[in-house]
Order: C-alpha cells, then sequence, then structure tokens
C-alpha cells in the first residue's frame, strides 16, 4: 500500500464527501432516478413585470427662493421581463416558478425624476415552447442560442406635480402613482431537439444501442422502464457531419392516453428530424411491435408515423432472435414497405457500422422538419468553423 492510499484510508471519517471526491479525482455516476429528478420538461411559472414608480409632490425651497414652485419629479419606469434561451442549460430544473422585475425609483424633490429599474433576464434551454397558460396559445418557441422574447412589460412611472405645473396652474400638487406591470401566467414546454429518435417499447435495448452509437452514458437494466428521461449522443462522421441521436424512454400501449409516461415520452418525439423504431426480437411475434408503435404514434399525432425511416431488428445474439428474423422481414416488408430493416446485437455492437451508415443515409435524404428551419445549437460550431 502506497502513501496515498494510506492517507486516503486513514482519513476517511476527517474528510467529507466533496474533498474526498477532489482527491480521487473520479466523476460521480448519478442513477436514473436522480437523472430523471433533475430532467425537467415543463415548468409552470407566474412573471410579473416591475412597477413603475410614484411621483413627488414637493414644492421647492431654499434660501434664496421661499416660494419657489412644484419641484417634484416622476417616478421610473418598472423592470421589463425578458426569457433568454441559453444553449448551456439542458433542464427546466434550474428555472423558478416565480418571477418579478424590479420596481422603478420614485420621484424626488428637486426636479429630481426617479431611475428606471433594469430589465430582468430569465434563461431557459434552448428548443423550449412558451405557452400562455389562460388561452393556451403558443406565444413563441426559442430554436437557436441567445433568442430573446419580452414577456411582461413593466409599468410606466408616475408623474410629478413638477409635470402638472402650467401658466394656469403655477401651484399644482397633484401627482400620480406608478403604473403596475404586466402580469402573466405562462407554461414553459422543453421539447427535445434531435435528428433521429429511437422509439420502442421498454427494455428493447434502445440505450444499449446509443451507448454502441455514441458516448452518452444511459443506464442499461435487464428491467422495463430503465431510462426515466431522454438522453442524446452524437455520432461524429469523417466529414465532420453530426447527428444527434435520442434515447427516450420506453412507450406502451395507451400512452397517447397518458399511460406510462404518456405525454412526457410523445412531445419529444415531435421535434425529431426522423424516426428509427427499435424491435426486441427475442419475444414472442416480434413484428407486431412495429404495428403496435405506429398506432400509439398516429393516435397522437397523424403526421409521426411518417417520419419513421429505419427498423432495428435488435438483440441477434439471442437464439430465439435469430430464429424470428427471416419471419419477422417478410412481415415487415409486407405491411411496412417504406421502412429499412437493420439487424442488430446491440449488446456486441454487431453490425453497429450499418446503423451508422444507414443513419446518415437517411438522414442526407430526410428534409428538415418544422422545428429544424433554423440551424440547432450543435451544428453552430460548425458554422462558426468554416468563417475561418
Amino acid at each position: 500500500m502506497n502513501k496515498f492510499h494510506r492517507f486516503i484510508t486513514t482519513n476517511t471519517r476527517a474528510l467529507t464527501q466533496s474533498q474526498l471526491r477532489f482527491i480521487t479525482n473520479r466523476k460521480p455516476r448519478h442513477s436514473e432516478e436522480y437523472l430523471a429528478e433533475k430532467f425537467v420538461d415543463e415548468r409552470r411559472m407566474q412573471l410579473v413585470g416591475g412597477d413603475g414608480g410614484d411621483g413627488c409632490s414637493i414644492f421647492h425651497r431654499d434660501r434664496i427662493s421661499a416660494f419657489g414652485g412644484p419641484s417634484g419629479g416622476s417616478g421610473g419606469k418598472g423592470g421589463d421581463l425578458w426569457l433568454r434561451s441559453d444553449r448551456s442549460m439542458m433542464s427546466l430544473g434550474n428555472v423558478k416558478k416565480y418571477y418579478r422585475a424590479k420596481k422603478g425609483e420614485d420621484g424626488r424633490g428637486k426636479f429630481y425624476n426617479g431611475k428606471s429599474a433594469k430589465p430582468l433576464v430569465v434563461t431557459i434551454p434552448v428548443g423550449t415552447r412558451l405557452v400562455c397558460d389562460d388561452t393556451n396559445e403558443v406565444l413563441t418557441e426559442f430554436r437557436r442560442d441567445g433568442e430573446s422574447y419580452l414577456v411582461c412589460s413593466g409599468g410606466l412611472g408616475g408623474k410629478g406635480n413638477m409635470f402638472f405645473k402650467s401658466s394656469l396652474n403655477v401651484t399644482a400638487s397633484e401627482c400620480t402613482s406608478g403604473s403596475p406591470g404586466d402580469k402573466r401566467f405562462v407554461r414553459a414546454e422543453l421539447l427535445l431537439i434531435a435528428d433521429a429518435g429511437l422509439v420502442g417499447f421498454p427494455n428493447a435495448g434502445k440505450s444499449t444501442i446509443l451507448r454502441a452509437l455514441s458516448r452518452a452514458k444511459p443506464q442499461i437494466g435487464e428491467y422495463a422502464f430503465t431510462t426515466l428521461s431522454p438522453h442524446v449522443g452524437v455520432i461524429e462522421y469523417e466529414d465532420f457531419q453530426h447527428i444527434a441521436v435520442a434515447d427516450l424512454p420506453g412507450l406502451v400501449e395507451d400512452a397517447h392516453q397518458n399511460e406510462g409516461l404518456g405525454f412526457k415520452f410523445l412531445k419529444h418525439v415531435q421535434r425529431c428530424r426522423f424516426l428509427v423504431y427499435v424491435c426486441d426480437l427475442s419475444v414472442k411475434e416480434p413484428w407486431l411491435q412495429v404495428d403496435k408503435l405506429k398506432l400509439e404514434l398516429e393516435l397522437f399525432d397523424e403526421a409521426l408515423p411518417d417520419h419513421a425511416k429505419i427498423v432495428i431488428a435488435n438483440k441477434l445474439d439471442l437464439q430465439p432472435a435469430r430464429d424470428n428474423f427471416e419471419k419477422f422481414c417478410e412481415e415487415i416488408l409486407k405491411d411496412h414497405p417504406s421502412l429499412e430493416i437493420v439487424p442488430l446485437s446491440g449488446i456486441n455492437k454487431t453490425n453497429i457500422e450499418s446503423v451508422i451508415c444507414k443513419l446518415r443515409e437517411v438522414f442526407d435524404k430526410c428534409e428538415k422538419s418544422e422545428f429544424d428551419r433554423e440551424t440547432p445549437w450543435w451544428r453552430l460550431e460548425e458554422e462558426d468553423d468554416k468563417c475561418y
């Protein structure tokens, strides 16, 4: 045992967890339940603009002018409340439920007007949709990094008695209060932005495939609903093209009626450029999985089944899966001729190169979705590099 390990074993009780983590230099591995708790994709917020400052009613007095007239200044404008997208944020967990901008300063004597309050800027992740909670109207969608949207305007400042002074009213004493800022109840919905979405039933091997395709490290287990929150991995090609692949939580029957993870899963599928069905061929009659997946997507949104382009026949390392593969291909080509079948063993990474090539082939052919008209954040760096 060297000096380092002897120091660790003899001083573990005296060290805190953060100090011990710094010494061992190991990144902590969080559980899927912890990551799902931290990944918040919907937040209801109350947003209030700052109130305007009140006007002042006062008369000027000094040693040379005992009756100087009205000298009360007007109040400052209240602060505006802005929302700004930030690509470094991946969840709405750090977004609070209540925000209120500061009030403008009140007017003062000696002809001093109040100072306007600074605007309050709240950062939210890229891909967030802002919906009015009262009318369910979509206010805006943040598709690029740095986009801003004015949610609540600050109130106007009140007028001091100096404002009401005129040739007919030289001793004006009235003043007005500042107007209140706008108040809104909004709902922020984070919709995952990815090029390809892995869709399948629980324990179909989606997380295993994502680990084989990219550097993402979703949790893997031999039980259903191992993945409780979406994970995104990026495939890098030799021509510097990047394709973002999303591992979405397992779909169950009647998901369109909010069964299981329900809408929490299905709304993330809408922004994917194309979908990939992942089927477990080791079960009985695996070709029925495609029909059930297509039905659930169609009942939620009629346009979603048209986005499916590839079917991954997974778990071919098992003998029952190899026995069902030939029958699986016949049934899929007969009922769904537009889908392309790719055999795969995700745990052994067998034929993983064919999956990567097929994703690139479909990516080049597929048109941009309505949510992908603007350049996503993961491709902004590529455009910046081309400018230099």
